[in-house]
């Protein structure tokens, strides 16, 4: 038969039953104990042995970090004019940006239209027109409606050759821009892959990071930071008798202060597009040195404010000379 035993212990005990079968231990709010049920021998007494409460170390004990004093300023001590301590915090280091390139594979479709480009300027002139301020002081309107001069425009187009026979531009950011132009558009517009979207008329050309010029479009390009100077590897391999090219002015000093002829580029910093063209003029500089003297003598340059020698290594001609000449040359294909 069980019998019940109250037993009277410290708050901190520790209960040894000799022998044991088990022991319940119930306690009340305030942390009593309030009952011991033993189940066993009724003869056997309970030991109640006190124990030390200090709680047990543990099994890992990890060193904590050290707590650092600092001093509170208070309202009070602001308003009298005492010394105010400051906490210098070390500064986390700031992220370098990274130019990351768009190598992705191009697809069958445009690999399709890039083949189709082989070759379609034979016996031909292209004009490329970028967007340096230059172009605002040339009549380009004199070249338009030639069977045999075709016309590049360069991110924005210029109205007055509007709609050329191509379009070319690399950043998604015209394309946020043109999305009206794109929308209408029926000549051939050829991108980076960096541009995702795609219409009938568009195809995409991948990029080959580093410098150099590409002969072949299938293997891909070099944009070397310029839309135009990727386009001069594709008019090499659509194959025109020669190549003119206008805007490409290149100069920090700008015309009247403008780096563009339709003003200032929203999506890049004046200054920062200052310090761009020295970098573009090195893709201009090392293809000239790699590129052979038939295919270098192919390309003109047509604009009197390009300060950088790469000029030299071309054709090249003043802008208000170049349209004169361009008809003259036309006449004789």
């Amino acid at each position: 038969m069980r019998k019940h035993e109250v037993i009277k212990v410290p708050k901190t005990v520790k209960i040894i039953v000799q022998p044991s079968k088990s022991i319940e231990v119930k306690l009340d709010d305030n942390s009593s104990i309030r009952r011991a049920i033993i189940d066993g021998n009724r003869n056997q007494q309970p030991i109640v042995e006190p124990v030390d409460a200090s709680p047990a170390p543990p099994v890992n004990p990890v060193t904590p970090t050290p707590q650092i004093d600092r001093p509170r300023i208070t309202p009070k001590d602001l308003a009298v004019g005492q010394k105010q301590v400051v906490i210098h915090q070390q500064p986390r280091p700031k992220k370098r940006t990274r130019v990351v390139y768009q190598n992705t594979e191009v697809s069958e479709s445009s690999i399709a239209k890039i083949n189709a480009l082989r070759w379609v300027g034979q016996n031909k002139l292209l004009i490329i027109v970028g967007n340096g301020p230059s172009i605002s002081e040339v009549p380009l309107e004199q070249i338009v409606g030639y069977d045999k001069i075709d016309i590049m425009s360069i991110n924005k187009p210029d109205e007055r050759v509007w709609p050329s026979d191509y379009w070319g531009f690399c950043d998604i950011s015209q394309y946020t821009r043109h999305k009206q132009l794109w929308d209408t558009y029926d000549g051939v517009i050829i991108n980076s892959t960096a541009i995702k979207h795609s219409k009938p008329n568009s195809l995409q050309i991948k990029n080959i990071s580093g410098k150099g010029f590409s002969q072949d479009l299938l293997n891909g390009i070099h944009i070397g930071r310029s839309t135009v100077f990727a386009n001069m590897q594709t008019a090499l391999w659509m194959g025109y008798e020669h190549i003119y090219i206008f805007g490409c002015d290149m100069n920090p000093e700008g015309i009247d202060g403008k780096l563009h002829f339709y003003g200032t580029n929203p999506d890049v910093d004046p200054e920062v597009r200052k310090r761009r063209f020295e970098k573009e003029a090195e893709y201009y500089s090392y293809a000239a040195n790699i590129l052979s003297e038939e295919d270098r003598s192919k390309f003109t340059f047509c604009s009197s404010y390009n300060p950088w020698p790469f000029v030299e290594k071309y054709n090249s001609i003043d802008h208000l000379e170049a349209v004169p000449e361009i008809v003259e040359r036309v006449q004789k294909l």
